[in-house]
């Protein structure tokens, strides 16, 4: 079984969020996928973050009817600042040794991974799943990092065959940062919060009943 991890703050969880898994799933032959609202993101700075049970009620309606993505209480119920680490080896531990688990990431965040709490154990311990992000380039990323992260970089041009990693050269690592080549939505959580407080439409933006949702909490307004 091969298992997914997104987290995020989901404030609220969108479309693009939706289209962009779906996609990753297909391409690296996913499972599951786990949506993991943050309790306190480490890395955010806004201080109107919506409480954390309005975020999770939010993705699991955004959620349901796939039957490959599954919402996670896990941050919020644990509290505190949510570190990636510590849920990533949650997760490795429910599921068991021999299920392998990605890290879906953002090119963004993963420019600033060696600032985060034990950066190496998770770049030793799991694959990363990396999303494309305006701005950013890969062979930029590369010159960013020492060599023994950057060896690890490999752009996956469709879906991902699990038996590469069987044929990696001995000297190379077994973990991998595999950049997926999927095309950016380009809607963001916070353009819909600044739709909401100015009373236009979010339709198409987020699921139906996640918009039902705002609206009926008076979130963002």
């Amino acid at each position: 079984m091969r298992i997914g991890i997104l987290g995020g703050t989901f404030d609220p969880i969108h479309i693009g969020h939706l289209k962009l898994c779906e996609t990753i799933s297909e391409n690296f032959s996913l499972d599951k996928i786990y949506f993991i609202p943050s309790f306190e993101p480490p890395h955010k700075t806004r201080t109107d973050i919506s409480h954390p049970y309005h975020r999770y009620s939010m993705v699991v309606l955004g959620t349901a009817g796939n039957d490959k993505f599954f919402p996670s209480f896990y941050e919020i119920e644990k509290k505190g600042a949510s570190y990636t680490i510590d849920t990533l080896t949650f997760f490795q531990r429910a599921a068991g040794k021999d299920k392998e688990i990605f890290f879906i990431v953002g090119l963004d965040s993963l420019a600033e991974i060696e600032t985060w709490k034990d950066h190496e154990k998770i770049l030793e311990g799991w694959n990363l799943i990396v999303i494309n992000r305006s701005g950013y380039t890969v062979s930029d990323i590369k010159k960013k990092f020492p060599l023994w992260i950057a060896q690890k970089i490999e752009v996956v041009p469709g879906r991902y065959d699990h038996s590469e990693r069987t044929s990696t050269p001995p000297l190379l690592p077994l973990t991998k940062i595999l950049f997926a080549r999927v095309e950016p939505v380009n809607i963001s959580s916070s353009s819909i919060r600044e739709k909401v407080r100015k009373n236009e439409s979010i339709r198409g933006l987020v699921p139906e009943k996640v918009e039902r949702y705002i609206k009926k909490f008076n979130l963002y307004g």
